[in-house]
């Protein structure tokens, strides 16, 4: 469980750090989503497909928990009448959430290796910065 909930706080720290940093892409008419989040969400994926043996129909049902969790939590970063604590309590809160959409599409067995997840396996592959 703590491999889980560092990399989906990992993910949501870099995509939050990562929406900063990166101007949106106005030409193409779609909302900019970088590149780096889409991957660690993708390795993210593939660690939990790997880890958990998911099918196919449930990595397409995660993918959206995971892509709305991002999106809520670049709303959470851009608001400006939230200080960091409050930030922080909804990041967590977003992480529970996700955590508990997550568990409803996998089994009972899958369910326990999911809780099982020691921490020492996540490695993220870029640094995170902590909302201000």
């Amino acid at each position: 469980m703590k491999l889980i909930q560092n990399l989906l706080i990992s993910l949501c720290l870099m995509a939050v750090a990562s929406a900063q940093q990166q101007p949106a892409s106005p030409s193409q008419g779609q909302p900019s989503q970088p590149s780096s989040t889409l991957t660690t969400m993708d390795q993210y994926l593939k660690v939990l497909s790997e880890k958990l043996g998911l099918t196919a129909d449930q990595i397409a049902k995660i993918k959206p928990i995971l892509q709305d969790q991002l999106t809520q939590m670049q709303t959470v970063r851009r608001d400006s009448s939230l200080t960091a604590g409050q930030k922080l309590d909804r990041i967590h809160s977003l992480y529970n959430e996700t955590q508990t959409k997550i568990r409803g599409v996998l089994t009972d067995d899958q369910k326990k290796k999911f809780d099982a997840m020691p921490p020492e396996q996540n490695s993220p592959s870029e640094g995170e910065n902590p909302p201000p």
